[in-house]
């Protein structure tokens, strides 16, 4: 062997000790990954706001030399070095952290993960579950971890997918829940509530922020189980106010009604008061009678607006007409698909080209008819004000 092939042998074991475990073949895999190199190390020169690499390898190419041993010596060198990217990208997606699973995939061997952690580099946070040392812990972070421990087979479910999924009244749970698809036993993290369902398959999951989380009529009806009623309509009405279909929720709960299973049976009820439903007539007597104390202003019930030809445009469930100011109870049967709210969107644009102010009142104002009689106050002040500008203010 030349003088010049003997400088590119592997360090001995006396000045690397902590290389005993790798095979010869791997030094200069290990060095390039690792960066072990004295002539590659960090200097003052560098800024020193460079962002820091998230999984903690080094992109330092191998120079000719290398790239020859490496040719020669090991046909899978090549293409760990390829993926060397690949891992901190991984790392990066996944708050600084990856499954043995997924780091065996890239060619990233049990000696490496062992070295990587022997160094501080890496931490095993579990026997699956591989994270880059000194990395923040964030609510997210431990979720993914929890997720990762638990394979495959799982999903975020519960509270911890009512956040992801941006629930009312969940931006600040903290809860971890995972959900396995198969009746399989996993060892959980500390902290973390693992559910076994036969029923949830892959199929009714979807990807959340790169999370594999229930989708949503799912997490409605796993919180209508674990947080109860009120839990649940408050984040139906969230789900609806955002353009979820009832449809399409009541179709996925329909089909988790069995016996034994909590929640499908509470979410049904809320969706059926919310569609087929209306506010009370009493409500809106006690809502004329506050506006007539405050404002000296009758309201008609049920009140007809036509246009010119005699076609009826609405009929208001409160109106004062000489205002042109109505009240309107939604449905959300008016929502429940993009047509319908296309439909219901173009009637009200109608309604105020013939100069009529909607206030629109929900089954959620229930307990909020306070709020409902000073926005019509506010409407009739500004309505008393326009009024002269409408010539056929008095027409409809």
């Amino acid at each position: 062997m030349t003088e010049g092939r003997s400088e590119l042998r592997p360090p001995t074991p006396a000045s690397q000790p902590h290389l005993l475990r790798i095979p010869a073949r791997q030094h200069v895999i290990h060095n390039v990954l690792t960066d072990q190199n004295p002539s590659t190390a960090p200097n003052s020169s560098q800024p020193a706001n460079q962002p820091a690499n998230p999984a903690g390898l080094t992109a330092r190419p191998p120079d000719s030399r290398e790239m020859c041993r490496l040719n020669s010596e090991s046909p899978d060198s090549m293409s760990l070095i390829e993926g060397m990217h690949d891992i901190a990208e991984l790392f990066a997606q996944q708050e600084g952290l990856a499954s043995t699973t997924q780091l065996y995939k890239l060619k990233v061997g049990k000696g490496l993960i062992r070295q990587r952690i022997a160094t501080g580099e890496w931490e095993r946070i579990d026997q699956r579950v591989i994270g880059v040392a000194s990395t923040p812990v964030t609510w997210r972070r431990q979720v993914w971890a929890a997720l990762l421990s638990a394979g495959d087979t799982a999903a975020v479910s519960g509270a911890t997918a009512a956040r992801l999924h941006g629930f009312d009244g969940f931006d600040r749970n903290d809860q971890l829940h995972i959900t396995t698809f198969r009746r399989r036993h996993h060892t959980a993290l500390s902290g973390v509530t693992i559910h076994r369902s036969g029923a949830l398959t892959a199929d009714q999951c979807v990807e959340v922020d790169g999370l594999r989380c229930v989708s949503k009529p799912i997490a409605l009806l796993q919180i209508a189980a674990s947080h109860g009623r009120d839990a649940a309509a408050k984040a139906l009405d969230g789900m609806l106010r955002d353009g979820s279909s009832t449809i399409w929720i009541e179709r996925v709960v329909s089909q988790w009604r069995r016996r034994g299973v909590v929640g499908p049976a509470t979410v049904l009820e809320l969706i059926n008061e919310r569609v087929d439903s209306r506010l009370p007539r009493s409500w809106f007597q006690r809502l004329a009678k506050s506006v007539l104390s405050t404002r000296h202003l009758d309201l008609v019930d049920e009140h007809p607006v036509r246009l010119p030809d005699g076609t009826l445009l609405a009929e208001l469930d409160l109106a004062i007409p000489n205002l042109q100011i109505g009240v309107e109870c939604q449905s959300w049967q008016w929502h429940s698909t993009p047509g319908a709210r296309a439909r219901d969107a173009q009637r009200k644009r109608r309604l105020r080209l013939v100069g009529w102010e909607l206030v629109e009142v929900w089954w959620t104002d229930l307990e909020r008819i306070d709020e409902i009689v000073e926005e019509l106050t506010v409407l009739i002040d500004r309505q008393t004000q326009l009024l002269p500008s409408f010539p056929s203010a008095n027409a409809l």
